[in-house]
């Protein structure tokens, strides 16, 4: 099983990369694309993690995405 922190490391690269803001389903489909099959849970966790951490932080941005559900945008701190 991967590790948590080398997934946690993989998104805090992810937002360099494809950023300045992503949705976590936008992290779950470049993830996807470049590593492995995750569960969006999995993407939003670690998405918390780098928060409490102080990499990340939620915006008052979002967008309708997937079965017209709303997901807020996250960009670099």
């Amino acid at each position: 099983k991967e590790s948590v922190h080398i997934q946690d490391r993989r998104i805090l690269a992810l937002f360099i990369l494809y950023g300045p803001k992503l949705t976590p389903f936008e992290v779950l489909d470049v993830y996807e694309q470049k590593y492995k099959r995750v569960l969006i849970t999995s993407i939003r966790r670690s998405m918390t993690v780098l928060t409490k951490n102080g990499k990340l932080e939620k915006t008052s941005e979002f967008k309708k995405e997937r079965e017209g559900k709303v997901n807020h945008y996250w960009r670099l701190v």
